[in-house]
């Protein structure tokens, strides 16, 4: 299995504080996550460990959204069917002014 990238981490790790803030217990809550990221449940169990931790929420940069689109873009061109290369569809790969403000 791949390992969460860095914005990844920082959306897990804000979804996690925030069902902590919830009141939901850590059990139940680290079931609904493993079943959201399809991760272990010992792993879910690393992400509300260290939400406990956190005072504020993990910012996402645009940066990493950028990164994580591109990345995701230059994945999804190399899996495309290659036995019609004529037929595969461009990728276009965002500019960093293309996404939106948060």
């Amino acid at each position: 299995m791949a390992r969460a990238s860095d914005a990844q981490k920082a959306d897990r790790l804000n979804r996690a504080r925030t069902l902590l803030r919830q009141r939901a217990r850590p059990p139940e809550a680290a079931e609904r996550l493993a079943r959201a990221w399809v991760i272990s449940k010992r792993q879910a169990c690393r992400y509300l460990d260290q939400a406990q931790q956190l005072k504020q929420c993990q910012p996402r940069t645009a940066r990493q959204d950028w990164i994580e689109i591109a990345v995701q873009a230059l994945i999804s061109e190399t899996h495309a069917d290659e036995s019609e290369p004529s037929r595969r569809p461009g990728v276009a790969v965002p500019q960093p002014g293309d996404l939106p403000a948060c």
